[in-house]
């Protein structure tokens, strides 16, 4: 059986996300020209690309095809891969700060262990405790 993708139906909240990414550049990019740490012709196109990519999806949240291609799907995905290998940078940082600070053990936990030592399980069903004579 073939799974679905993970983000099947996520079309507004992926606009949203692409929109950030664009805006994040629009903004940021200009510093990191001035401090050299970017040329502008870079610059230029990472704002391309990622306005292309907010374009695409802010029409497929609206159930639109996108009006012309801003940038091509290599560039795409080159550009989308550059985003998710910095979130997932910054997510292992902030992995590495909390261990740092509580240990390893902050992960092991599940949920419903967690939950579980904040208060005690409660039953589902209060008809329980009447019919073994507990009420």
């Amino acid at each position: 059986m073939t799974e679905r993708p993970r983000f099947l139906y996520a079309d507004a909240e992926m606009a949203i996300v692409a929109e950030d990414v664009r805006k994040n550049r629009a903004e940021g990019d200009p510093a990191l020209v001035a401090a050299g740490k970017l040329s502008a012709e870079d610059a230029a196109t990472r704002l391309r690309i990622s306005t292309a990519i907010a374009i695409d999806w802010a029409h497929y949240a609206r159930i639109e095809l996108p009006p012309i291609k801003g940038a091509t799907d290599e560039e795409k995905v080159a550009d989308l891969t550059a985003v998710l290998s910095g979130a997932t940078k910054r997510r292992d940082h902030a992995r590495q700060a909390v261990i740092s600070e509580y240990g390893e053990q902050f992960f092991i936990r599940s949920i419903a262990e967690l939950s579980e030592s904040v208060a005690p399980p409660v039953d589902p069903n209060p008809w329980n405790d009447l019919l073994n004579g507990k009420a």
